[in-house]
């Protein structure tokens, strides 16, 4: 009977350390693994809020925090993109340990481009309803009061306007190979209705819970939680693939499968000089969305919905 008591409490024992060897910190509001259900009946709008920010921005955490209490309050539509851009991500002006890590990407500085260009910061973009007019919510006199009030209306009425099922559905599937670092990924939309113009796909990859630096108020923390930050884009281009030109028939179904590698790490391309920052699976997530592709379009490059998928 010792025998077997003393052999359970070794398998015990063995279990709690496995658990604890495979532990991986907790986000600050943990998510469910997918954003929405899979039912096209009940589905609704999901909002996409990127978040222009940078290492070196002191206002920044303070435009994350708020999106935060849109997640907190919305639920699961709300889905945050930490798009590292411009001057306030480059940590060479900070004295050390604050200037390691620079978390801009090829792909974030795309967006910024040509959503922010040079606007102040906190910024931020909710379903790129405002391009190409207001193309964001910065107001640089206030520091960004203002864009924090504009987020909260702006997701708000997103939300409260948009309660009737959506015209788009898209579903993900992903699978990850722990031993290559393969991701296979499937995302089917489907056309709900009829739609007229042309339409993309994008499929991008955002890490969550990364410690790093961030200047922030009263003084810079040294392991600040990113949430969320774009690492990444899958589709071959930032602005995605085109899955549909002219035209979409009622219930017409598109599927687009992608292979990709998941990094050991990733390296700013604005500075290489930098140390490359380490990715996790494990908190590592897939981000798509269908916009508005048509140039002429009054509402380019709007989102027309989105989906969010843990990849592991």
């Amino acid at each position: 009977m010792k025998k077997f008591i003393s052999y359970f409490l070794f398998l015990i024992s063995s279990l709690l350390l496995f658990a604890a060897c495979d532990y991986i910190a907790a986000p600050l509001l943990p998510r469910s693994n997918t954003v929405t259900n899979n039912n096209k009946d009940t589905l609704l709008q999901n909002i996409l809020i990127e978040d222009y920010t940078g290492m070196a921005c002191i206002n920044c955490p303070t435009m994350a925090s708020r999106a935060e209490e849109l997640i907190a309050q919305y639920g699961n539509r709300v889905i945050f993109m930490e798009v590292n851009f411009g001057g306030f991500a480059d940590p060479s002006q900070w004295a050390s340990p604050y200037n390691v890590w620079d978390a801009e990407t090829s792909v974030g500085d795309a967006y910024g481009t040509l959503f922010i260009g040079g606007g102040a910061y906190p910024n931020a973009m909710v379903n790129r309803l405002h391009y190409p007019l207001a193309h964001n919510l910065t107001d640089s006199s206030t520091m960004g009061d203002t864009a924090l009030s504009v987020l909260t209306t702006k997701v708000g009425s997103t939300i409260t306007t948009n309660t009737a099922v959506p015209g788009i559905y898209i579903r993900l599937s992903t699978s990850f190979n722990v031993a290559t670092s393969a991701l296979n990924i499937t995302a089917t939309t489907t056309f709900l209705k009829a739609y007229t113009g042309n339409y993309n796909l994008t499929v991008l990859l955002v890490q969550d819970s990364i410690q790093a630096p961030q200047n922030d108020k009263p003084a810079p923390v040294a392991n600040y939680w990113h949430r969320f930050a774009l690492r990444d884009n899958i589709t071959a281009s930032p602005w995605g693939d085109a899955i549909i030109i002219g035209s979409a028939a009622t219930n017409q179904v598109v599927s687009k499968t992608y292979t990709y590698t998941l990094r050991a790490s990733y390296q700013s391309p604005d500075n290489p000089s930098k140390p490359s920052i380490p990715s996790n699976y494990k908190q590592s997530y897939v981000v798509a969305f269908v916009s508005d592709g048509l140039s002429t379009s009054p509402t380019y490059y709007q989102i027309m919905q989105v989906q969010q998928k843990k990849i592991y």
